[in-house]
């Protein structure tokens, strides 16, 4: 089964929900194509977020750095939205 990468656009609650997000938390991110979009879709429908903080599997350190230069790429609705790679 291919996964419905566009399930964010087409399902999720309108942009409105968003309008406060400062700070996401994620772990254990593999950089798959689902999460990939999933970070995508907060990035670019959260305006005033500043922190988006990944904590990435580290079991596949090749599939993060593809995952950080893809995230690097993507558009921003907020000029302060910082992505932050961590490990703890």
């Amino acid at each position: 089964d291919t996964p419905d990468l566009d399930f964010w656009e087409k399902e999720c609650l309108s942009d409105s929900t968003l309008n406060k997000l400062k700070t996401v938390k994620l772990s254990e991110m593999g950089g798959w194509p689902h999460e990939i979009e999933f970070i995508k879709y907060l990035l670019g429908r959260s305006p005033v977020l500043e922190t988006l903080s990944i904590i990435p599997c580290v079991f596949d350190m090749e599939n993060n750095l593809k995952m950080l230069i893809e995230l690097v790429k993507c558009r921003r609705a907020s000029t302060r939205a910082e992505v932050i790679f961590t490990h703890e």
